[in-house]
């Protein structure tokens, strides 16, 4: 029988929709689950949001912002001064952190004080990322005090495992939202400026250096005089777009591109099926979601293989791997399916068959028992 209804805090930097990431859709999950089981859940954001101040109720969730000082020195001070009142106010009976800094410091530290479950998951690039002044003092007592430590890779545990106190983390792999990702019509009546007589190569995500966007690029402009019909449609924000852009028009390139900021989470399908081809070019990459939303919608992925993407598609199975920033091998990679309808066939419906099992229902089935069994 599971305990009576239990208090939880999960904390996390961000939360949808002003970050739509594996970490911060993992909490969102997590969440939804857990009260969905008959849990008072409340979630500290110590990050800002740009959308929400304050405190609501969500899905049955109390999502809590907190006050955050944005002074380059005392940043995350603030975040820890913050997040210390709010779990001592709500006095949670389980307390778990969603990344490596500050939350799973917070989670152990409250955690050893107030005598309850602590917990933590880690994903990649909070803990290889980390600046060494606090990598080698709240990042160690982070994964020192937490009860139980969680890695969402093998990559990402073998991070961990390099970081004083050198603890084995525990593998349980992140998943995807499969209620809506699933294949279906690939009309692209919805995308202004395609037509069914393109090839469509589609990414998603935030429009950072770090995803590999200018190689991308790079390999479209090698493409555009043999491939007239090329449309790259790109959907995200981030702080590098206007640098993107410029870019884009440097490479004379913009008339093969489709920009689109925003596509709420439940109308992501829809693109992805309307795809032929997804890439995600990233050089460093922990995990990649939408590698997992692509391969569910049948559509199969262009990727570097880098970190814990290999765990996730497999190298001539589900897609294509190239070589990160070589914009020659993409541009062949993307030829090669957009020439071969049989195989982008055969890698999308073995797409479908990987991506379930990353599906979230079971996942989610896993972290509420964790919760649960370790406040009985």
């Amino acid at each position: 029988m599971p305990p009576a209804q239990l208090h939880i805090v999960l904390i996390t930097a961000f939360y949808p929709p002003d970050r739509i990431a594996g970490a911060e859709l993992g909490t969102r999950f997590i969440a939804k689950a857990l009260a969905a089981r008959g849990h008072k859940v409340s979630v500290l954001v110590t990050r800002p949001s740009v959308r929400n101040r304050g405190r609501c109720l969500d899905e049955g969730i109390y999502i809590h912002w907190l006050p955050f000082a944005n002074i380059a020195c005392i940043r995350f001070m603030s975040e820890l001064f913050f997040g210390s009142f709010a779990i001592l106010r709500l006095r949670p009976d389980r307390i778990h952190g969603q990344c490596l800094l500050p939350a799973s410091f917070l989670a152990g530290f409250w955690g050893r004080l107030l005598g309850i479950p602590s917990s933590c998951y880690l994903y990649g690039h909070d803990v290889s990322g980390v600046p060494p002044i606090f990598r080698n003092n709240f990042s160690r007592w982070a994964i020192q005090l937490c009860d139980r430590v969680f890695a969402a890779t093998e990559w990402t545990a073998g991070e961990v495992i390099k970081l004083p106190p050198f603890r084995e983390p525990e593998l349980r792999y992140s998943g995807f939202e499969s209620a809506n990702f699933s294949p279906g019509s690939r009309g692209r009546e919805h995308i202004a400026g395609i037509s069914d007589n393109d090839e469509v190569v589609l990414f998603i995500g935030r429009l950072i250096k770090i995803k590999g966007i200018e190689c991308l690029f790079r390999a479209i402009q090698g493409l555009s005089a043999e491939r007239p019909a090329l449309k790259i449609v790109i959907i995200g924000s981030g702080e590098d777009g206007p640098y993107f852009k410029h870019l884009a028009t440097e490479l004379k390139i913009k008339e093969f591109l489709v920009w689109i900021d925003y596509v709420p989470n439940e109308d992501l399908a829809n693109y992805y099926r309307a795809a032929d081809v997804f890439v995600l070019p990233s050089d460093r990459e922990p995990f990649g979601v939408v590698n997992l939303e692509a391969l569910a919608c049948g559509t199969p992925v262009v990727t570097t293989g880098v970190m814990g993407i290999k765990e996730v598609v497999r190298d001539g199975e589900e897609g294509i791997f190239f070589t990160p920033g070589d914009d020659g091998s993409l541009a062949a990679a993307i030829s090669r399916l957009l020439d071969d309808s049989d195989e982008r066939t055969r890698l999308g419906q073995n797409g479908v068959k990987r991506a379930a099992a990353f599906a979230w229902p079971p996942l989610l089935e896993q972290w509420v028992e964790t919760f649960e069994e370790e406040c009985q």
